[in-house]
């Protein structure tokens, strides 16, 4: 085996729905000026909304098959690998982006491929927090986010009392972790970079999370009026978890405005001009219990 020092270092970015991963890929692309990094992103939805909205530089951002880095997609997680790493502009370092309802483990299992042990080595597997979503706490797919992590950030702190993070901190207690306390996911990068977790055996085929989230896409062909579509957001099912991505305004033709959707908090950003691209909505709804189909969201978001 390679020596440790000759191994491409992956971070592996893990959390729940809406816990802040890209929010922090996009500050390790910003900020990390001294390296090469590239981005592999495994978006949950026929939709790669979280690649897109990653600000690609250096290396540039690959899409992983839809999923949740499971066994139907470990083939292009492996292919994507062995591509990187016998290019002629390798990075100096890769991060992969988990989906919400994916088990990090997993991740961490197809690095132990033969070929890829080898050649690569897991810097660390960092796990976000959303301090303020206490639905996701209970979830048994949250436990197993943050049982495989080196590091814990507590995310959105500026979202919480002191009283409760001292709750969460009491019910979590995390001894031999890195834990760290942030507001949008703004951490010291040399406290996640560079932490060079001692090497441990995973299990080389983890069971895969029976999680019972559904996806559903939504691109209506027209577009949304602002005020109405803000009140019919209001209004979802209390079973949609998680909508993200483009919104194509009547009120804003010109501007792309991004849409970010967690629990029952919505946040509305403006992105700049379409420039060469069409203008269009695209969201991806995620949740679980009855589905929505794309009609559901026709008929509750953009009625007649």
């Amino acid at each position: 085996m390679a020596r440790a020092s000759d191994r491409l270092p992956v971070t592996i970015i893990a959390g729940y729905l809406g816990a802040g991963k890209t929010t922090l890929i996009n500050r390790i692309l910003s900020e990390n000026a001294g390296q090469k990094m590239a981005v592999m992103v495994n978006d949950f939805g026929a939709i790669n909304i979280d690649a897109r909205l990653i600000r690609a530089r250096d290396g540039g951002v690959m899409q992983l098959a839809n999923g949740c880095i499971c066994c139907s997609i470990q083939g292009d997680l492996k292919a994507q690998l062995r591509k990187l790493l016998h290019s002629a502009d390798r990075p100096d370092h890769l991060v992969i982006e988990t989906s919400g309802v994916s088990d990090p483990a997993r991740v961490a299992a197809v690095l132990q491929h033969p070929g890829l042990k080898e050649t690569t080595r897991i810097d660390a597997v960092v796990t976000l927090v959303d301090l303020e979503n206490e639905q996701a706490h209970a979830d048994p797919l949250f436990g197993l986010q943050v049982e495989v992590a080196d590091i814990v950030i507590l995310n959105k702190l500026d979202r919480v009392t002191d009283a409760e993070l001292a709750r969460f901190r009491t019910h979590w207690t995390f001894p031999a972790l890195r834990v760290l306390e942030a507001v949008r996911a703004n951490v010291p990068l040399d406290l996640i970079l560079g932490f060079s977790a001692p090497e441990r055996a995973v299990p080389n085929n983890p069971a895969a999370p029976d999680h019972g989230f559904w996806t559903t896409p939504w691109q209506p062909a027209t577009p949304l009026d602002y005020p109405a579509f803000k009140h019919a957001v209001a209004a979802l099912p209390a079973n949609v978890f998680r909508a993200k991505g483009f919104l194509y305004l009547k009120d804003m033709p010109e501007e792309k405005v991004i849409f970010q959707q967690v629990g029952s908090r919505t946040e509305f950003i403006k992105a700049g001009p379409w420039g060469e691209l069409k203008p269009a909505t695209e969201l991806v709804f995620i949740g679980r219990g009855k589905a929505l189909e794309p009609a559901d969201l026709d008929r509750l978001l953009a009625p007649a």
